[in-house]
């Protein structure tokens, strides 16, 4: 009997540590945000991202099913192919909101095109351009 009320207290112990460091993993990170505004979105229980699938919907970028950096680079894309200044040689990675452009490009006008669309797109953070400039 003091064995198996010995595992049962391992296995509350162990349950317990996991349920805390699952919280601490997937608690919402607290921003800093204009004043009087909540920090994130379960400080304000009005809002429907607050609960449930509306907080991962709003984590996720909407119901789109992109994360949100896929999402700024598929609209990196979009207005790159509707300008015309598509470049198959430059490539474009979105992190934490930070777009890098990496690659060659032989047309320094078009280099610097693809940099500034970069900047207007909704949702970048900053552009790092790494594309070299072949003349």
């Amino acid at each position: 009997m003091l064995r198996s009320a010995r595992d049962g207290f391992v296995g509350l112990v162990i349950g317990v540590a996991g349920g805390v460091v699952a919280g601490m993993l997937l608690a919402p990170k607290r921003r800093g945000t204009a004043e009087g505004e909540p920090a994130i979105a379960s400080d304000n229980p009005g809002n429907p991202a607050a609960t449930g699938a509306g907080w991962l919907r709003a984590r996720v970028g909407g119901g789109s099913g992109l994360m949100p950096d896929e999402k700024i680079t598929e609209q990196l894309h979009s207005e790159l192919a509707r300008q015309g200044r598509v470049s198959p040689r430059v490539d474009i990675t979105t992190i934490d909101g930070v777009v890098y452009l990496r690659g060659r490009e032989s047309d320094p006008v078009k280099a610097d095109g693809i940099v500034a669309v970069a900047h207007d797109v909704p949702g970048v953070v900053d552009v790092i351009d790494e594309v070299k400039r072949e003349a």
